[in-house]
C-alpha cells in the first residue's frame, strides 16, 4: 500500500524514514474523502481546498483509486425545496 506515494515522496528528497508515516496519512485522506456524500466533499471544497487536493494527489499516484473533482466539474442536479403550505394552499 502507498508504494508508489512512497516513491515520490522520495523522488522529491523526503528521507525514507518518514515517507511511511506521510503516506500512510494521505491514504487515510483519501479514505475519508472517499467516504464523503457529494455535499460534504463540496463543503471540504469550499472550506478545505487541501484536504481534497491531498486526497487526489493520493489517488493519481496509487492506481485504481477515486479522485473528487471540485464542485465546478460535477454536473449535479439542483433540489428544490419548497414550503407544503404554498404548494397545498
Amino acid at each position: 500500500m502507498a508504494y508508489e506515494t512512497r516513491k515520490w515522496m522520495e523522488g522529491l528528497g523526503v528521507a525514507d524514514t518518514r515517507t511511511f508515516d506521510i503516506s500512510t496519512a494521505m491514504a487515510m485522506v483519501h479514505s475519508a474523502a472517499a467516504k464523503l456524500d457529494q455535499h460534504n466533499q463540496h463543503l471540504l471544497w469550499k472550506l478545505v481546498p487541501e484536504f481534497m487536493q491531498l486526497a487526489n494527489i493520493y489517488a493519481k499516484l496509487e492506481s485504481g483509486l477515486a479522485t473528487f473533482p471540485p464542485r465546478e466539474q460535477i454536473n449535479e442536479t439542483v433540489t428544490v425545496k419548497t414550503d407544503a403550505k404554498a404548494l397545498t394552499g
